[in-house]
């Protein structure tokens, strides 16, 4: 839910301006449904913290768990974000869709360690083999978005 929460705070960032330019074509969203939506996803965002924290307290687990969930919802947050910036409709160059795209494979780098690291958690592997699966499919996916990327009409 994190990501569809900051999608909505964060809101259009597109210019007012008459001619905008997009990087990304999306579908336009009505306000009455971005709203529930964006409260839906908060409250169900609030109910499911709430609940963690009193689970987390009442059963003490495992304290590599916050390795994995802190990551993931720094990440969702990261691309709520990077979704809004990328769908901008601006007048000329959209610099911070660069810098969004630049940023994601670090972040998604982390959404894929922390991944790995609740693999091991759960197989109960050494964190050493997760880190080598957990790289290789790093690369494997980073390969694969650069060959769709350069797909793009426009772009290759």
């Amino acid at each position: 839910t994190l990501p569809v929460v900051t999608w909505w705070l964060v809101g259009d960032l597109s210019s007012r301006e008459p001619n905008p330019d997009e990087v990304a074509q999306w579908w336009q969203v009505d306000q009455g449904v971005e709203r529930v939506l964006g409260g839906t996803a908060l409250a169900l965002a609030i109910v499911s913290s709430v609940v963690l924290t009193l689970a987390w307290r009442a059963a003490s687990p495992d304290p590599r768990w916050r390795g994995v969930l802190i990551p993931l919802s720094l990440a969702g947050v990261f691309f709520g974000f990077a979704f809004r910036t990328f769908t901008a409709r601006v007048v000329g160059a959209n610099i911070g869709a660069g810098f969004v795209l630049m940023a994601s494979f670090i972040v998604a780098g982390a959404a894929f360690w922390a991944c790995g690291r609740a693999l091991a958690i759960i197989m109960d592997w050494s964190v050493d083999r997760t880190g080598l699966i957990v790289l290789l499919l790093y690369v494997a996916c980073s390969g694969l978005f650069v060959y769709w990327w350069l797909s793009l009409p426009g772009t290759g």
